[in-house]
């Protein structure tokens, strides 16, 4: 099993790639040299676009909020590290009406902090 990564360049939203109904000429042959069946199913790969920071604010007591953009529907990690190294779950929220808000609560002078987004697969 291969897999593939595509990443939306450029201002679209989301880009669609559709590989049609054209049948491959191939074989697969197994460890005795014995010809097996070979198929081929259409499918289309959609490509979502990354989110994109829209705001950020400083809240009560020093922390922190965020505002991305990001497609409606996907669950989202936010994790949380003061090295780049060693990551932390901060929170998992869901981009309702494309956006994605989450609050980070922990005071300024905790230190030096770096946040990232990752998509929940």
């Amino acid at each position: 099993m291969a897999r593939l990564q595509f990443v939306a360049l450029g201002t679209q939203e989301e880009t669609a790639i559709d590989f049609g109904d054209r049948p491959i000429g191939r074989e697969v042959v197994n460890i005795q040299a014995e010809v097996l069946e070979a198929g081929y199913q259409g499918t289309t790969i959609q490509v979502l676009a990354r989110p994109k920071l829209e705001s950020l604010a400083m809240v009560k007591d020093g922390g922190l909020e965020f505002e991305f953009s990001a497609e409606a529907g996907l669950e989202w990690i936010i994790e949380v590290s003061s090295d780049l190294k060693a990551w932390t779950e901060l929170a998992r929220r869901v981009a309702i009406g494309g956006t994605l808000r989450f609050a980070d609560d922990a005071p300024a002078e905790e230190g030096r902090r770096f946040y990232r987004l990752r998509r929940v697969e």
